[in-house]
């Protein structure tokens, strides 16, 4: 006695081949898996399926446009692969990863952007301002970038930023005759001083300002007479609310103190901190 597939009539010795066979019979629709998925079947039993099937299996031609450069191009798909858009929208490999655009999309971004600097940004988009917060748009003859609201707002936080990438460390302190000096670049400075025969002292004034409603107390850097020298080269917020509230007091910057570190390494060498003081 056999056991006969309801779907296709076919015979089997036992239960177990026939259970076997329903699960991928061609002639049963309401299986889960389609009999694509089963590399063990007969060419005949997939044959037949996709005769009964043909929507799912035969591939016709199709005729699209290139998305990128209007090329006409043929592709071979089944129905099912063009309802559901599997297929790609270019001409070829090269076509899609190559850099041409074509003249449709430069007249698109060139009245979406305008060109500022070096860049073309969107005019009428709202930036954030990296250092301030404030919003901003682009105007033709505005800021360069997209980051700042302004130049001073990018000044600022380039000063910040380098100010910060040098918190790790300390400058090389020390005693010089008696005057005590923070970095080399405060050696620098008094070494020029001293070898002219100019006096220079550490500054005693103690001087204040406030900063986000807080009082602050500290002593400028040196005094060369009348004149309250303070040598700063990184600066951030709180030391921009320091020298405003502080306006007599001359402020040394980078540029500003490069002659004295050429003075010190041109006649001490590179190893100019060597001069501090033994402990």
């Amino acid at each position: 006695m056999g056991y006969k597939c309801k779907y296709c009539g076919k015979v089997f010795e036992n239960r177990r081949a026939l259970a076997g066979h329903v699960s991928h019979c061609a002639c049963n629709d309401n299986k889960k898996r389609n009999i694509a998925t089963y590399k063990s079947v007969s060419q005949q039993s997939r044959r037949t399926y996709i005769e009964k099937h043909p929507e799912k299996y035969v591939k016709n031609a199709h005729i699209f446009h290139c998305k990128k450069c209007n090329k006409e191009y043929t592709l071979n798909l089944t129905d099912e692969e063009f309802k559901k858009g599997k297929y790609t929208k270019y001409c070829s490999l090269s076509c899609r990863n190559g850099h041409k655009v074509s003249a449709e999309t430069k007249k698109k971004i060139s009245e979406s952007l305008v060109r500022n600097g070096n860049h073309y940004i969107a005019p009428n988009k709202i930036y954030k301002c990296k250092y301030c917060g404030k919003e901003f748009t682009i105007k033709d003859d505005g800021v360069k970038g997209r980051n700042f609201c302004s130049d001073t707002c990018r000044e600022k936080c380039m000063e910040e930023e380098v100010y910060a990438k040098n918190q790790h460390g300390k400058g090389k302190s020390g005693w010089y005759k008696g005057i005590h000096c923070d970095s080399s670049w405060e050696l620098a400075f008094v070494l020029y001083h001293m070898d002219n025969d100019i006096p220079i002292q550490r500054c005693k004034e103690r001087r204040t300002y406030i900063f986000e409603g807080k009082t602050y107390k500290y002593y400028p850097d040196f005094c060369i007479g009348k004149e309250i020298i303070e040598i700063k080269v990184y600066k951030n917020k709180k030391w921009f609310a320091k020298e405003q509230q502080n306006k007599d007091i001359k402020v040394l910057n980078l540029k500003e103190i490069t002659p004295y570190l050429k003075y010190a390494i041109n006649k001490y060498g590179k190893d100019f901190t060597k001069l501090y003081e033994k402990k």
